[in-house]
């Protein structure tokens, strides 16, 4: 694992096997979008991670590529059964990724926002990778949550949230050989609603 500063590095080295951006603060400069973009072109791996408080910039970078991290925070007052805080929602279902395939078991994601992965654009495929349960929301109301008095109304999303979402980039390079027919040359985009679970 090693640092890379994008704004010094006009490219993604070409050993690298993916770059992380954890619970991105700052806003992303157009000289750091053209790096990223670059390499997804190339077919590279990219993990993003944006928690409810990160950078408005990279919520609108990652629009381009068809996921919507929405400005809410996950409600899931499920999870106090389980003994845990309802801002730390319960997530047992994954999609059908290889990805996701060894994942049985429950997994907690604190302080999240959900993902909206409607949008369509072309040559990109998007996939919901892990989702909370149905009795989840998106409290869009900070203050509420603050005073404890979250509850769903008409401007929050109701559950099943996706938290984590996959956008498949096709490449010009895609299955360019005869001999890289069965290699995935695609780019990826993994992007989840929290950074925290990875800690």
């Amino acid at each position: 694992i090693k640092d890379l500063l994008l704004l010094q590095n006009k490219e993604v080295p070409a050993n690298a096997s993916v770059v992380v951006l954890p619970g991105v603060q700052k806003d992303i400069l157009p000289e750091e979008e053209k790096t990223l973009n670059d390499y997804l072109k190339k077919g590279g791996r990219v993990i993003v991670m944006v928690d409810p408080d990160s950078s408005s910039e990279i919520r609108k970078y990652l629009s381009e590529y068809g996921i919507n991290v929405r400005e809410d925070i996950i409600v899931d007052k499920l999870s106090r059964a389980f003994g845990g805080d309802f801002l730390v929602p319960i997530v047992p279902n994954y999609g059908q990724h290889p990805i996701t395939k060894d994942l049985r078991a429950m997994s907690f994601f604190p302080l999240s926002s959900s993902i909206d992965t409607s949008s369509t654009k072309d040559g990109i495929t998007i996939e919901s990778i892990a989702n909370t349960t149905e009795n989840s929301f998106g409290e869009k109301n900070k203050e509420l949550i603050k005073q404890g008095k979250a509850a769903i109304d008409p401007e929050d999303t109701k559950g099943p949230l996706t938290i984590a979402a996959l956008a498949t980039i096709k490449t010009d390079n895609n299955q360019s050989k005869e001999a890289d027919a069965k290699k995935d040359n695609s780019g990826k985009l993994l992007v989840y609603g929290d950074s925290d679970f990875a800690t």
